[in-house]
């Protein structure tokens, strides 16, 4: 009997260290990492204003993003939220597959530039 009191603790606590990680310490870890991350690559200033994770539904929404013009403080990129419902890996384990991908209110600005170039110029050679 004493077994499986020992085994139900260890799950409780597993599930109670799974909840506490998934929807206290993770969105912050994964907004300032994304923060880093895209202000690095793109060269702008990224912000984001809050990210929300289910561990259990396997979903995430990050909530007023904006991406802004390069030594500007105008909106390059914005939206009010960015949903990923994860629904699992691909046959071969490369690819993450998503079961929903909403995107609310985006707005995107691309300027052409008096040199013939564009605003997002300098995003796309990077590619």
């Amino acid at each position: 009997m004493k077994r499986w009191y020992k085994i139900g603790g260890a799950v409780l606590c597993l599930f109670i260290i799974f909840s506490l990680f998934g929807y206290f310490l993770a969105p912050p870890l994964l907004k300032n990492y994304l923060l880093g991350t895209l202000s690095e690559y793109l060269g702008r200033k990224v912000t984001i204003a809050s990210i929300t994770i289910n561990p259990y539904l396997l979903s995430a929404s990050i909530r007023g993003i904006q991406v802004t013009e390069k030594g500007r403080p105008d909106a390059l990129f914005s939206a009010d939220e960015l949903f990923l419902d994860f629904a699992g890996i691909s046959s071969d384990r490369k690819h993450l597959v998503f079961e929903q991908v909403r995107l609310t209110r985006p707005y995107l600005s691309i300027v052409r530039e008096d040199n013939n170039s564009y605003n997002i110029s300098d995003i796309i050679t990077k590619r």
